[in-house]
This record gives structure tokens, sequence and C-alpha cells, in this order.
């Protein structure tokens, strides 16, 4: 097969989760026989280095694109970016391939909350870009309602262009079908995401790590970064875990301003913001690892502290979390915004030693589960099944 993936101009130290897995897709396709290139719509910053052939996706350069099919005869477009692309210059160009709509998050009508809005003010933006997102906040109602029908109307013509749709859980199928309702579950395949890693930690080591706590995350508005310094507020009044610290790595403006609550205004004493960092030393030393969430896609810094023996807690804020957690197996699922609950059950790992030590050996079985070869063979069925049916 000749697969053209629809992606981010940039290699994983500089851009996100969904390219980190596109280049893990591309090289294990690669590895088994099958040509790979990169179609993007934007320069990056740090083009990517990764992908030796690849391709400007814009109308500019619609005559190279064509020439540039011509060479390869793409099968199969995938398409991480497939939310407001312009489908009918890739249909001219790419006329015989077949279009995978990945969608990489859980489907929803997006729309910054109040709250980033007023968090995007403390950014460095000039005074107009400042005026706009004040107006956005002032009219909130109204700028929320039309960014959802934007958002819809995205959806429909994604459901009109593309010859299947990937979702990362099945979960997530009644989600996409109550945006549009007209789309055939059949045209639906689902899809999790591979663990990252090809290390792990070995299972003695579980019982060495220390009394950590840890986050991994730059705190934009759906990670709810607040309610993790809450929840860790409620843990330091309680004297039982003098010896636990916790540790947070990532940085933004939000992480800035949790900062200074946390240490001026709440004055807690054993929270330790560590800014971006390679994450893989603090997972080897934590116990227990948080997540907040409004929702996720599939999120990789789960599978990856799961993956070396981290106990998770996550909020049941999105479908795909029972894919990843079996709970109080390998993990704990809190009821969406029971912070109660939350901080019980995190008093209870921190608590019981030993049920945390076996929690955290299970949840390392992750990597079993969704090991690359497991979900790319996944892949190459649904492919294959796709181009069948010419």
């Amino acid at each position: 097969m000749n697969i053209l993936f629809v992606s981010i101009d940039g290699d994983p130290t500089y851009v996100g989760g969904t390219a980190t897995i596109v280049q893990l897709m591309a090289k294990w396709l690669r590895d088994n026989g099958h040509f790979c290139a990169l179609g993007y719509f934007q320069k990056g910053e740090h083009p990517t280095l990764f992908f030796e052939e690849k391709i400007l996706l814009s109308l500019d350069n619609e005559t190279i694109m064509k020439e540039f099919n011509a060479k390869h005869e793409f099968d199969i477009l995938y398409l991480t970016q497939c939310i407001g692309i312009d489908w009918a210059l890739l249909r001219r160009c790419f006329p015989k391939a077949k279009f995978i709509a990945a969608y990489h998050s859980r489907p929803m009508l997006m729309c910054p909350t109040r709250r980033s809005l007023s968090i995007f003010l403390y950014g460095n933006f000039t005074l107009p870009s400042k005026l706009k997102v004040s107006l956005y906040w002032l009219f909130y109602p109204l700028y929320r309602k039309h960014k959802q029908t934007e958002e819809r109307e995205a959806f429909n013509r994604l459901a009109a262009n593309c010859d299947a749709l990937q979702l990362l859980s099945k979960g997530f199928i009644p989600n996409f079908l109550k945006i549009v309702p007209s789309f055939s579950e059949k045209r639906i395949f689902c899809v999790g995401n591979p663990v990252v890693w090809n290390t792990g930690i070995d299972i003695n080591d579980i019982a060495r790590k220390e009394h950590n706590v840890l986050v991994v995350c730059n705190a934009n508005h759906p990670k709810r970064a607040h309610l993790m310094i809450e929840i860790w507020r409620r843990i330091e009044e309680d004297v039982r875990f003098n010896n636990w610290t916790f540790t947070f790595v990532g940085d933004s403006i939000e992480v800035q301003i949790l900062k200074r609550k946390a240490l001026c205004k709440y004055h807690l004493q054993r929270i330790n913001f560590v800014g971006r960092q390679n994450p893989f030393e603090y997972y080897r030393k934590a116990r227990v690892f948080l997540m907040t969430s409004s929702f996720e896609g599939w999120p990789m810094v789960l599978m990856e502290a799961m993956q070396m023996g981290v106990v998770p807690i996550a909020f049941n804020s999105f479908e795909s979390v029972y894919d990843i957690i079996d709970d109080h197996l390998n993990g704990i699922i809190v009821e969406n915004n029971d912070i109660d609950m939350y901080v019980k059950q995190l008093k209870w790992l921190m608590c019981h030693e030993e049920e945390c030590m076996k929690m955290g050996e299970a949840a390392t079985h992750i990597a079993d589960r969704y090991s690359i070869e497991k979900v790319m063979k996944q892949y190459v069925v649904q492919f294959s099944k796709l181009l069948s049916h010419d």
C-alpha cells in the first residue's frame, strides 16, 4: 500500500502526540513493505526529518500535488487533520485514493471556555488580539453558539467526503452520531493508540518507587489542572501523608498561574513544579498518576504512566478511559466532577501500599495490550477492507 499521512509538519520533539502516533504507524508500515509520505497544510517551525518525502497541501501547490500523486499513486490518505480542510482540493489531486478521517479526539462541538479565554489574556498578545478575546468573553453565549455551528458544519463536511472514519474508541461512536446522525455506523472503525515507548520498568522496581504523586501536562483548559492543585491541597492538610510529595511536569501560562496560587495563596510545601522535562525518570519514581481532564481522546501520558507502573486515577469524563483503565485492577476511575471521591480514592491508594503496588504491576500490562504490533495489525485489516470495496 502507498499511504499519505495528512498531519503536522514536525517531529515529536516539537509537536504533540498525534505526530508521535503517525510516525509510529509510518515506521511500522515502512518496515513491513509499505510506502509512507507526509502531506501537511502548513510548514512547521521545525519541519519533520522523519518523512523522506512530503508535500504541501495547498491550492497554490495543486499542480505539484497532482505530480506527487502520479509518482506514488496513493491508495490511502490517512487524515489526522480532518476538520476545516479543503476536501475538494484533495479529491482533485488524489482521485483514486480512499480517504480515512482519523479523528484523534473525543467527538464533540468544541469551543474555548470562558476560563480559557481569561487565561489567553495573560499571554503575549497584541492589543488588537486582547480586544478580540475580550469581546469573545463579553459576548460568550453568542461566541459559543457561533463556534459550535462552525464545528457542526465541519463535521458534516467530513462525513460527506471521507470513505471511512476512524475513532479511538467504540465509546465515541454515539458522540459522533449525535453530531452527524445521518452517518452510517458501518463506515466507522475504532482503533486505540499504541504504547509509545519500547521499554518499561522492572517489576521489582515497583516496590522501590517513592511516595510521589505525579502529573504530566501543559495545563490547557481541558486538563482542569486547577483541580489537581485543589486535590493536593486537601492531601497536604492530612498529616498522615507528610512523607508524600507532588510533582508537576509541564509548563504553560496556566501552569505559572497555578504555581503562584499553590505556593503563594495555599502555601503548599510538598509540591514541585519542574517545568517541561522528559517525563521518563519522573514516571520511574512516582507511585500515583493524576488526570483530571474534562475530556481526552486517547491520552498518551496515561499509557506512559501505566507502562512505567504508575497507578492512574482519572475521571470518567471521556469514554476511552474504560479502554485503558480497568477500575481497581490497574487504576481507578472516579465519577466526573466528584472531587471528594477523587481525594478519597487517592488517599486509599496512599494508605494501602501493597494494593497500590499490585495495581502498578497490573498497569504495566498495558504495553502488551496495546503494543505497536497488535495495533498496527488492526489498521492493516481496516485498510485492506477499505481497498477491497472498490
